[in-house]
């Protein structure tokens, strides 16, 4: 698996929706079709670091996993982390 490279992973429709709609309904995140390049970019690594053959394999580990940890660390890729600068 060490030769999946980001460009061969493939999203396809069915499983960008299934991923947009798990967290749409636990976060409350829009991801619209218009992030559907980026989805698929941020998971990537996820996919790679555990050595997942696909966006599928990969989206029943999250759903199959009891702890929520891998749901937790799809959510944080897909997430942006932002910080309020204040200006006086």
């Amino acid at each position: 698996m060490a030769g999946l490279m980001l460009q061969e992973v493939v999203l396809g429709e069915r499983e960008f929706r299934l991923i947009s709609d798990l967290v749409y309904e636990h976060c409350g995140i829009n991801l619209h079709d218009g992030k559907k390049e980026l989805v698929r970019a941020r998971l990537a690594k996820r996919l790679r670091e555990g050595n997942f053959r696909s966006f599928s394999e990969y989206i029943r580990h999250v759903l199959e996993d009891p702890t929520g940890g891998e749901f937790a660390l799809l959510v944080d890729s897909l997430s942006t982390n932002l910080t309020k600068l204040r200006f006086r």
